[in-house]
């Protein structure tokens, strides 16, 4: 009976070891599981992030192409306005030297006018002359 006792014993402890080593290996398997399921998301976060990274260095370039356009236009809007400066400064000159010319026409035409008067009055002067010769 002692034989029977501890066969039992001995059964019983080994359907405890069997039990437990069945609850490990599920837990085990559970946790390989998890693990590869997480490795698949590290494996799929890292291609994400090597995509945003390359991303990211395309926008950088993209940035430095359209602050260097930017930095062109700066120059070429800084030129335009020393154009646009000396432009209207030549304008100013241009306008003085219309006026000064305009005044010298006026002159001119008012002096035109004195010689056609002087002119009309010596023709006038000479018909009378003529006049006065035939007399």
């Amino acid at each position: 009976d002692q034989r029977t006792a501890h066969v039992a014993q001995v059964e019983a402890m080994y359907r405890e070891e069997f039990h437990k080593r069945k609850a490990l290996g599920k837990e085990l398997a559970a946790r390989k599981e998890a693990f590869e399921k997480h490795e698949r998301i590290a494996v799929s976060a890292n291609a994400e992030i090597a995509s945003c990274k390359e991303s990211a260095a395309e926008f950088a370039k993209r940035y430095a192409e359209i602050y260097n356009e930017y930095d062109l236009m700066r120059v070429d809007h800084r030129q335009a306005n020393n154009a646009i400066s000396k432009l209207e400064h030549q304008n100013a000159a241009h306008q003085k030297e219309v006026v000064h010319l305009q005044d010298k026409i006026r002159a001119l035409e008012r002096e035109l006018r004195d010689a056609r008067q002087v002119s009309e009055a010596l023709h006038k002067l000479e018909s009378e002359v003529a006049d006065f010769k035939l007399i």
